[in-house]
């Protein structure tokens, strides 16, 4: 563990607010202490754009009393200060309006003592700023060598430290790493008029630097400048009804939106409605729906290895753990922190409450949902070989979906015609949509664990006031049959 977690300071600062709140009436309450510290680096061609690196250190401390949730924060580990934060938790749980419900009782979790870091080998902040300026300028020339006119680049390094503890005996300790690099090529024609970008496609993920280093950048980019250039001469798409095989870089963020999102308990309930609505997965659906093909097996696990929202113990304690959502097809389970875990059937929380800082109090997020591999041997190249006539959809883009998680529309970065199971050249501006329990029944073959890629979004937004968290989604590539294409842009 790093000096934060290892010291005793900071330890008895976290029991301090335990022992005021208990002293105030409080029937429970934890304490989080969290120092968060975040490096990003932008480039432009081989310039260096910006260099940003914060850091934050804080407690923030949730109590229940007779029901009612409190919560409050400070950015000091000063007793005293901890003290009047205790006191102002305990404030808020006499302004909360009565709902008429019985008074929210957790269920009971075992207290869990313990340390987890993140597996790694090279810490990301032990890597010189220097020497990752250099990293990104190296893509930009590699970029403009390959032919691209322009191309950005960005670097992230995450390390998140955490100390939580509660007045059930929890005691635990985490280290918490992200890294992310990507790069944008543009290339544009002749005369300047037209242009066409295309990202690269390695994902956000828990790791230490050695994920960047490890990636092949140089062929990587040096595809992506290519292809841009081909999407660039490419014809628009047809628009109509097409067998789709979707790569996992593409996939992963309809998973994200069509069952991360719809599956949240607390969303599902309307707790969670202001930022990006409600989820037509009501609780009468639970156990009964069939939300896709019997081959569509979809799983929540906090314990992916590379995973972003991969941790030892969520924000209220409870163990990292991995369970089904959707099981041969159908809806199985929600998403659920301890809160809401108690007004599901007195069930035990499925450890998906996190955080995004010690401002802010724990909500119901998801963990890392994934689309799991098929059980028939078969990669991507056989996937594609069985198909008569269809598109190949690459990399993720632009995308919308309506209030209730259920109509959507995705782009992608690129478009590959499949004609007699080949590919035969790209098309420009096409967007695939449709309805989530259709398209999920449309899915009819999956590649097996070998073709499997973990995708992921560092920043995904809930809550109000707004928190971001991170979240991978993995996933192989899959082919759904007949579905409705559009043309979304491009000249007329």
């Amino acid at each position: 563990m790093t000096s934060l977690l290892s010291d005793t300071g900071v330890l008895a600062a976290a029991r301090a607010a335990l022992d005021a709140c208990s002293r105030l009436g409080a029937n429970y309450a934890d304490a989080r202490v969290i120092q968060l510290r975040t490096e990003h680096l932008t480039s432009r061609e081989t310039s260096l754009q910006s260099a940003f690196d914060s850091s934050s250190l804080g407690i923030g401390i949730r109590v229940l009393r007779n029901g009612r949730w409190g919560f409050a924060s400070a950015p000091s580990l000063d007793h005293h200060i901890i003290g009047l934060t205790a006191e102002e938790a305990l404030r808020w749980t006499s302004f909360q309006p009565s709902t008429g419900e019985q008074s929210l009782a957790l269920p009971p979790t075992p207290a869990l003592k313990g340390d987890w870091i993140t597996p790694h080998q090279e810490h990301p902040f032990a890597v010189s700023i220097a020497d990752k300026v250099d990293f990104l300028r190296g893509l930009g020339s590699l970029a403009i060598k390959a032919g691209a006119r322009y191309c950005d680049a960005s670097l992230w390094s995450i390390q998140e430290q955490k100390l939580f503890v509660s007045t059930e005996g929890d005691l635990q300790r985490q280290e918490i790493l992200r890294v992310w690099c990507e790069a944008i090529p543009t290339v544009t024609n002749t005369d300047g008029t037209d242009f066409e970008s295309r990202t690269t496609s390695f994902a956000p993920a828990g790791s230490g630097f050695e994920k960047i280093r490890s990636q092949e950048w140089s062929s990587e980019i040096e595809r992506a400048v290519t292809n841009a250039k081909q999407k660039l001469s490419s014809p628009y798409v047809t628009p109509g009804s097409y067998d789709l095989v979707i790569h996992p870089t593409n996939l992963w963020l309809t998973i994200h939106e069509t069952c991360g999102h719809a599956t949240e308990y607390d969303r599902a309930l309307g707790f969670e409605a202001d930022y990006a609505g409600t989820s037509f997965l009501t609780p009468d659906t639970l156990g009964k729906l069939q939300y896709g093909s019997p081959l569509v097996n979809i799983t929540g696990n906090r314990t992916e290895l590379g995973g972003l929202a991969t941790v030892g113990f969520d924000d209220e304690g409870v163990a990292a753990q991995s369970f089904p959502i959707i099981k041969n097809g159908i809806f199985t389970n929600y998403q659920t922190n301890r809160e809401f875990a108690s007004r599901l059937l007195k069930a035990p929380s499925l450890g998906c409450a996190y955080a995004d800082s010690w401002q802010h109090l724990p909500l119901q997020r998801m963990p890392n949902i994934c689309l799991e591999p098929g059980s028939t041997s078969r990669s991507l190249t056989d996937l594609i070989s069985s198909t008569e006539n269809g598109l190949f959809v690459v990399g993720d883009k632009s995308y919308s979906i309506d209030q209730q998680r259920r109509n959507f529309q995705f782009s992608g970065q690129e478009f590959w015609r499949i004609k007699n199971g080949k590919l035969d050249g790209m098309v420009r501006d096409a967007a695939y949509f449709g309805t989530t329990t259709t398209f999920w029944n449309s899915l009819d073959a999956l590649c097996d664990k070998s073709e499997y890629f973990l995708g992921g979004s560092l920043y995904c937004g809930k809550g109000q006031p707004a928190q971001l968290a991170p979240v991978s989604h993995g996933a192989v590539p899959a082919r759904f049959r007949n579905v409705s294409v559009i043309r979304a842009g491009g000249a007329p």
